[in-house]
């Protein structure tokens, strides 16, 4: 099983975009008794599809991804999840207290240890929850 780079980030990148649309936790005992917002046409084409809350098998798919990141070191690990929230260079640098060439190798090589450890990785297949999401899409 080949994966590339690209296709880890783009693994990544939907993880955040379902970590996004994830319901806000609330205090248990309230309530809102305002019915649920409906949008137009106007709103999905200005907002896109943020506001509706994701699907079960999308539920599944990121958290299979998000497992992903237990195979390379904590610092990477984040560098990693703020590039896939599509946080730029300067601001990870900023909170990351290092260089960007630093940063960028860093990146890769946690991208490195992923991919190297799905190839390696027996039991990684075509029938996990985020193949099966691609192939709905698809």
């Amino acid at each position: 099983m080949k994966i590339s780079h690209e296709e880890i980030k783009e693994k990544f990148a939907f993880a955040a975009g379902i970590m996004r649309r994830l319901p806000p936790i609330k205090v248990r005992g309230y309530f809102c008794a305002w019915p649920k917002f409906c949008a137009d046409e106007d709103d999905i084409l200005t907002e896109g599809d943020t506001w509706l809350e994701p699907l079960p098998h999308e539920i599944s798919a990121m958290e299979e991804i998000l497992e992903w990141l237990a195979y390379t070191t904590v610092e990477k690990r984040r560098i990693i999840w703020l590039r896939a929230c599509q946080m730029g260079w300067k601001q990870i640098c900023a909170r990351t207290h290092k260089g960007r060439s630093t940063l960028a190798r860093e990146y890769f090589e946690g991208l490195n240890d992923i991919q190297k450890a799905l190839e390696d990785d027996q039991n990684y297949k075509k029938t996990t929850y985020a193949s099966k999401l691609d192939m709905i899409r698809d």
